[in-house]
């Protein structure tokens, strides 16, 4: 009976733990997003102010850069601002197109422009000047991002 009684115990305290551990990763994926495939994708990467990137992109250029900014996902504008009011008035010499990793599933689909659509976010990836998005018209790309925060 003591038996029985112990494993029980043990049963409930290890449910507990993982209910509690899916509540708790249910919180972080609300504010946090994080893109990546593997542990090997990841890349320790610099914050940049977006006006500093604007001002000396070649700086900056195919080095991997932490970036904030306004998030847009729509049909041939996959970009990031530097602010609400560039976003409205489709000024892409203040945009930088988004280019996600393309072997997680979350860059095929509508996931993105529903959480992070007009948003302010933070992105992690690699900066290259000479991909410049859509019709040559933004300034720069920021390729390979695997991180994305609210």
């Amino acid at each position: 009976m003591k038996k029985i009684y112990f494993f029980s115990l043990i049963k409930i305290v290890f449910l507990s733990a993982c209910f509690a551990q899916t509540r708790d990763s249910v919180t972080d994926t609300e504010k946090i997003l994080i893109l990546t495939v593997d542990s090997t994708t990841a890349k320790e990467c610099t914050p940049v102010l977006f006006s500093e990137l604007l001002a000396n992109p070649k700086k900056y250029d195919l080095k991997c850069i932490e970036l904030r900014g306004y998030f847009v996902s729509e049909y041939e504008n996959i970009a990031l601002y530097l602010s609400e009011e560039d976003i409205e008035n489709h000024n892409f010499q203040s945009a930088i197109w988004v280019d996600f990793d393309k072997n997680h599933p979350l860059s095929s689909s509508d996931s993105l422009t529903k959480l992070f659509n007009s948003k302010d976010i933070k992105v992690k990836g690699i900066y290259d000047i000479g991909r410049r998005g859509h019709l040559g018209s933004y300034q720069g790309s920021l390729k390979n991002v695997y991180y994305i925060e609210k």
